[in-house]
């Protein structure tokens, strides 16, 4: 709507998908906003305390606005959330973005929120007004009963180790069947996000078709990289929360399988 150009700072399984600090500063001298998850999607990356510390202290210092998207903050198997909203200065330039989506499990419902400072609040509010009103009443009551009779707790305590094992599913899975495969075990949220470039220049294929191909053959879905970013094109993303461990493991096998029908492995 206003006509603003996106830089990137390049965020690479080397460093487990930490953004460079050198390159956020300087972004960040022209950057009139900075936006970024934690834990994030598909990366399922955590940021780093210092990084997400210089980036406040940044925009603290020269006025520029921060959103922090923490839609996982609570999908955590090990560690804890990082709140940034606790820095010097960050009750003045971040503006935090909610969402029941994940620890509530309702992605359809597309019920979310965002708090920061007042003067932002109101006007983020009137454009909201104008694009699309606002958000469905059975979400938004699903939402208040989840929040009064306390069941988010009691959901997570649940939940939570069930992912834990999934995720530990795939990850042993990829490494066993795909072992040329490069993958960080996340510590938060719902996705492994591996560099196959491997497979994929062995085969000659694009992300995209590689990803296409299995689906076809061997009934796997997975989103590739480049749906993301152009430059992931070496990544695919699997979701490891929806299936049960045995399923997932049987779904990184059939890769395995196709990978061997057509001669790669």
């Amino acid at each position: 709507m206003h006509g603003l150009k996106v830089e990137y700072c390049p965020q690479e399984i080397d460093t487990e998908f930490q953004p460079d600090p050198e390159c956020i500063k300087e972004k960040m001298e022209k950057a009139k906003a900075v936006l970024f998850e934690s834990p994030g999607n598909p990366t399922s990356r955590v940021i780093r305390e210092d990084i997400a510390k210089l980036i406040v202290d940044i925009a603290y210092e020269k006025k520029k606005w921060v959103f922090y998207d923490q839609a996982y903050r609570h999908i955590y198997y090990e560690g804890e959330h990082l709140w940034i909203q606790k820095y010097t200065g960050a009750d003045e330039v971040v503006v935090t973005i909610e969402s029941f989506s994940k620890d509530l499990a309702i992605p359809g419902f597309r019920l979310g929120y965002m708090w920061g400072p007042e003067e932002f609040i109101k006007h983020a509010a009137k454009l909201k007004g104008y694009l699309t009103i606002s958000a469905s009443n059975i979400a938004q009551k699903l939402a208040i009963i989840y929040l009064e009779k306390e069941l988010k707790e009691k959901y997570l305590l649940k939940v939570i180790p069930e992912y834990r094992r999934r995720r530990d599913a795939a990850y042993n899975a990829l490494t066993k069947y795909l072992p040329e495969a490069r993958v960080v075990k996340p510590r938060a949220g719902m996705y492994l996000f591996p560099d196959v470039s491997a497979y994929i220049e062995k085969m000659k294929v694009t992300d995209v078709e590689f990803a296409k191909r299995i689906a076809e053959s061997k009934h796997v879905v997975m989103l590739p990289g480049s749906a993301f970013h152009p430059n992931s094109n070496r990544y695919l993303r699997i979701t490891f929360v929806t299936e049960p461990p045995e399923r997932i493991e049987e779904g990184i096998k059939r890769i395995r399988e196709y990978l061997e029908e057509n001669h790669v492995i």
